[in-house]
This record gives structure tokens, sequence and C-alpha cells, in this order.
């Protein structure tokens, strides 16, 4: 997920020629936010009493947004409230648009919402290493090792995210993560995980045989 702040101009799909500029705060912990100088909705004025004002909100299927760069963004399912407002100034007044989710690369069609194509990028995954290209002089990696390198990695997406991890095991890991969740348990960490998932591992070999206990 892309973090950081985008400084640019925006405006309604329905109102290309009044845009405001404003900065959008991407990050892991809360959902994009647009702080604007002014209001990108246009029918949104700025009456007499203040206090109508502030208790002005609407929602926004879509906002469009052009960066410094010119990068295209869409920050869709948004709320537009007044966040600060000076009385001898009230062009200056400070707009929040705090939305669901933000499309960057993109300006999406209020009508159609589908993509003919997709660039995933998945975070936090483990980096693996087929075994035999690892030197020996590198040091061995046995069951012990893996057990650690869960726990570690389990931490580190807690620490990170702020929560106790779902862990899903499929096949082989699952006994790596069985233990490892039960040694998370039993020292009470703060970041065992909140449920383990195993699939088809080999938690008891005598169930299910197949060719790979043979060679084990």
């Amino acid at each position: 997920m892309l973090t950081g702040d985008l400084q640019g101009m925006w405006w309604l799909p329905e109102s290309a020629d009044h845009t405001v500029p404003g900065t959008l705060t991407l990050s892991h912990e809360a959902r994009p936010t647009l702080v604007m100088i002014g209001s990108v909705d246009p029918n949104l004025g700025l009456p007499a009493s203040i206090g109508t004002v502030f208790g002005h909100t609407r929602d926004l299927p879509f906002v469009f947004g052009r960066t410094a760069n010119g990068q295209a963004v869409t920050l869709a399912d948004a709320r537009l409230a007044l966040r600060q407002m000076h009385i001898e100034d009230a062009e200056s007044a400070v707009f929040e648009l705090v939305g669901r989710a933000a499309y960057v690369g993109a300006h999406l069609e209020p009508e159609r919402t589908t993509f003919s194509e997709l660039d995933l990028a998945i975070e936090r995954l483990t980096d693996w290493r087929d075994a035999k290209l690892v030197p020996l002089a590198d040091g061995g990696f046995d069951l012990d090792d893996y057990i650690d390198y869960l726990v570690e990695f389990m931490e580190a997406i807690g620490e990170r995210g702020g929560q106790r991890p779902h862990v899903l095991a499929v096949c082989q890991p699952a006994v790596p993560a069985f233990a490892a969740t039960a040694l998370m348990n039993a020292r009470r960490s703060r970041w065992r995980p909140r449920t383990l998932t195993m699939m088809g591992g080999p938690i008891d070999t005598r169930e299910a045989p197949t060719a790979v206990n043979t060679l084990a």
C-alpha cells in the first residue's frame, strides 16, 4: 500500500471546472483523508450562520484529484465536512474528506468501477529461497530455526499492524506454525496469533500418508 501525503488539485466528476487545493494522506493505520482549502462541493456554501456549516456533511461517491507530478487519484465513498473556518476569510475554510479507499493512478468512472488490468502488491510476505541455493557457509536452517523465524515474523506483523495476526498454514508449514503458536501462547506473547488455520498439514503423519512420509 502506498503511504504518505499526495498534494494536488481536487474536484467532483460532475464539477470538473471547480477545483480546490488539498493534501491526501495515506497510511496503514487510518482511512485515506483529504484536507482541502475550500469545499470540493460547489453546492456547499458558507452561510452566515457558522453553526449550520459545521453541522453540514455530505457523502460523495467519488472525488477526483491530480497530484503535483500529474498522477491521477480517485477517493471513493467519502464524507465531506467543515473542519475549520475563519470569520474574516470564509473562502479559506478548511474542509476534510475521509474516504473508504483511495485509488492511485486512475480516475474511476462513477457508472463503471470494474478494472481490465490490476497490478497487485502484497506486503509483509516472507521471502523464501530454495534451500539448495543457500551455501552451507551461511549456516543451517532446521525445524527449530523455522519455528523461531515464524515467532519473530508474527511479532513483527503485530508490532507494525497493532493487532494480533491471523495465521494460515498450508501443508508443510502447519507443523512449525502450530509449534510457534503454542510457544507464543505459553509465553503469553502480546502478539500471539488470534487464530491459526492449518490446511492439509502433516500434524499426524499416520493419517493419509503420502510419498513424503517414506522419504522422511
